[in-house]
């Protein structure tokens, strides 16, 4: 559609920000490359820096990535 409307009324366009992913639960990571690849399609300013890759094992607590640049984007891409 036209974008995520709570996003674009609510945050300044050129606000930015960073964002991380909290694992909840004891198992194995999957979709980071996955997100790679979405953060990069929404936005190519976003920058990645990953912590666990997939494959690895993980815990409840531990954080596999942080995400950073517009707030809008990692919103929009954090949808997907």
């Amino acid at each position: 559609g036209d974008g995520d409307h709570t996003s674009l009324s609510t945050i300044p366009q050129a606000a930015n920000g960073k964002a991380r992913l909290i694992v909840k639960d004891e198992g194995i990571l999957a979709g980071v490359e996955l997100a790679k690849h979405i953060f990069r399609v929404v936005d190519e300013g976003l920058s990645m820096e990953v912590f666990i890759e997939d494959g690895m094992q993980v815990k409840y607590g531990d954080i596999a990535f942080h995400v950073i640049g517009k707030d809008q984007s990692i919103l929009t891409a954090e949808r997907l």
